[in-house]
């Protein structure tokens, strides 16, 4: 048995045996058959995946493997798989159009990036304007604290290396009736975001003013 046995602890060592699994069951494959499935609610993924994807048999076999890894109980291991395919995964696809929105609602031009970036990168949602990309966005429920991070902070990394722009981490809170809000910590990282977002925009606006002047003087 793992020696952290507090809620966290537990959550890492499910989360890790669930990472052993195969690769269509990383994050970026499971958005897009979630997206595809067009479901109204994890119940109607979970029926779809069963009927589309793999059957319970096959799932058996992941809880099985998390069960040898972990010491966990097949019902634990069960139970995880099972939030973590069709719960979590659902609520984040909506979570991600939900985010993407209240940005736009900011007038911030914000997009869901390609499902296989959130693997690669930890960025969910890119901001951006005419071609010009500012900056990164993971969406990120209060659940999911202390998990990964790691992983995210090397995918984080590999972004700022290959964008040079910065990545976020914006938390937020889901009651029990799918009501989600920014979370209060990260409130303070939503202002930033759009201040840099506007900086950007602006810096952009004097380039293209610049440039126009510049052609101006040489055709007059």
């Amino acid at each position: 048995m793992f020696a952290d046995e507090t809620r966290f602890g537990r959550e890492r060592a499910l989360n890790a045996a669930y990472m052993a699994a195969e690769e269509q069951h990383r994050v970026g494959p499971l958005i897009k058959l979630c997206r595809e499935s067009e479901a109204e609610s994890p119940e109607a993924f979970q029926a779809w995946y069963l009927e589309h994807v793999h059957d319970e048999e096959y799932l058996q076999q992941l809880v099985d493997d998390m069960t040898r890894q972990t010491a966990y109980s097949p019902e634990m291991c069960k139970n995880y798989l099972y939030r973590k395919i069709f719960v979590r995964v659902w609520h984040g696809l909506h979570a991600q159009t939900w985010m993407r929105d209240l940005l736009r609602a900011h007038g911030i031009s914000a997009k869901i990036a390609p499902d296989d970036w959130d693997a690669k990168y930890g960025v969910d949602i890119i901001a951006g304007a005419n071609g010009e990309l500012y900056c990164g966005i993971q969406c990120k429920s209060d659940t999911q604290r202390s998990i990964e991070v790691p992983r995210l902070e090397e995918q984080m990394r590999l972004w700022r290396e290959k964008t040079k722009t910065p990545i976020f981490i914006i938390h937020y809170h889901e009651d029990f009736q799918g009501r989600r809000s920014i979370s209060s910590d990260s409130e303070r990282d939503i202002i930033k975001l759009i201040q840099l977002v506007y900086t950007e925009r602006q810096r952009a606006a004097e380039e293209t003013a610049e440039r126009l002047f510049v052609n101006l003087d040489e055709t007059t």
